[in-house]
């Protein structure tokens, strides 16, 4: 019997299917209609059973990788060290000018909101330039990625003229879904992550949630040498900020192979984006009226 047949069985044992056993038990010559007394005495007892043979299905489903849904599945992956990608917050470039239209600072930690019936909310992160600051989205997930035009200070500031997101430097992802972890625990790379290996390196890179992808090439220059090519979420080419934060995080530049980050003592990691190419299309299409 196979898995999937054993679960169909399970659905089988449903009411009707215990209280004909039950009744089928019953001397012959006893009234055994429904609202008769030995039917009424035994139909509890067969909604027990039914209740308890679902239980045991959904025992069965959350016992196995290929079956086992949120948590239970979470308790699958612990199992090979492994564990859901969480969801990342947006981070995004914005703009302040004064009402004469000049760069105008603001306090980090100050709150702003997109424009719209369902807002996101920024943090004020960091100062880039003077009226150039990194916002980061107060929710996690892909919500903050949607998002660039006009921003309203939650509080009020004195002298503000304008506020608005340029672009999005780093995009978000959401809680990685029960299909994509089932099929990292399922995955057969053929590889032990240890060491500073290939595998070792990707699983670096993916626990660092602003990494949608990533090539990693060995001794691309020469032993100890690593590159990094990495993509963001949306899977476009990473943007400067997120390759110098997974710089920092796996060998940050003023202490290459010394061991200050994720690599291993002696790894040179360079990690950089891929250069876009475009290809153009032409096409004719023809309607039919």
């Amino acid at each position: 019997m196979t898995p999937e047949q054993l679960l169909e069985e399970f659905d089988t044992y449903n009411f009707e299917y215990f209280m004909n056993k039950a009744l089928s038990r019953v001397p012959e010559g006893l009234d055994t209609r429904e609202g008769a007394i030995i039917y009424d005495a035994l139909a509890p007892t067969a909604w027990s059973f039914t209740e308890m043979a679902q239980n045991v299905k959904n025992v069965f489903i959350s016992t196995y990788t290929q079956t086992a849904q949120g948590e239970f599945l979470d308790r699958r992956a612990q199992e090979k060290g492994l564990s859901r990608i969480p969801a990342t917050n947006s981070e995004v470039e914005a703009k302040f000018t004064d009402p004469s239209g000049q760069p105008f600072n603001v306090d980090l930690g100050l709150r702003f909101s997109s424009i719209g019936d369902n807002p996101v909310y920024y943090i004020v992160d960091e100062k880039i330039t003077d009226g150039t600051y990194s916002l980061k989205a107060s929710i996690a997930g892909d919500a903050g990625n949607r998002y660039t035009g006009q921003i309203l200070p939650v509080d009020n500031i004195s002298g503000l003229g304008y506020a608005t997101i340029t672009k999005v430097t780093i995009p978000a992802r959401d809680e990685e879904t029960d299909d994509d972890l089932r099929a990292r625990i399922l995955a057969d790379v053929g590889l032990t992550e240890y060491g500073g290996n290939v595998a070792d390196y990707l699983q670096m890179v993916v626990e660092k949630g602003d990494v949608g992808a990533a090539q990693i090439y060995p001794t691309w220059n020469g032993g100890g040498t690593v590159r990094v090519v990495i993509l963001d979420n949306q899977f476009n080419p990473a943007s400067t900020s997120l390759i110098s934060e997974v710089q920092e995080t796996l060998d940050p530049k003023d202490s290459s192979g010394n061991g200050y980050g994720l690599a291993p003592i002696g790894h040179t990691v360079t990690v950089a984006g891929p250069t876009s190419k475009v290809i153009n299309i032409s096409m004719k299409v023809s309607t039919e009226v």
